[in-house]
């Protein structure tokens, strides 16, 4: 089961690209509906990555020999974080994007 769903977040983010590269096409990708869909993205990368977590988890504490190189895999999936916002928002060019009052402002 959680590979399937695992496949299907895969689908859903193809989907979400091409959505976004017709965006892109079409020249309003820095809109509010496109951020929608970089929010549906980013749903989906987090549920692929609780789901990796979760059968990781129960090959270790449920599987018998599952262990060795899953030990390694978890720590590898664990070590990867998240950045955090304010390593973002310290970005000038980046906010002057996002925010067209602070774009308009700077040139």
């Amino acid at each position: 089961m959680a590979a399937i769903l695992f496949i299907g977040c895969g689908q859903v983010a193809l989907l979400v690209v091409w959505r976004l590269l017709s965006f892109v096409d079409r020249g309003v990708i820095f809109t509010p509906r496109a951020v929608r869909w970089v929010d549906v993205i980013t749903a989906c990368a987090a549920v692929a990555t609780v789901l990796t977590a979760g059968v990781s988890i129960h090959m270790l504490g449920f599987v018998p020999g599952g262990g060795g190189p899953m030990i390694f895999y978890l720590a590898v999936c664990l070590a990867g974080g998240w950045p955090s916002s304010s390593s973002w928002s310290s970005c000038e060019a980046c906010s002057s994007r996002r925010s067209p009052t602070a774009a308009s402002s700077t040139g």
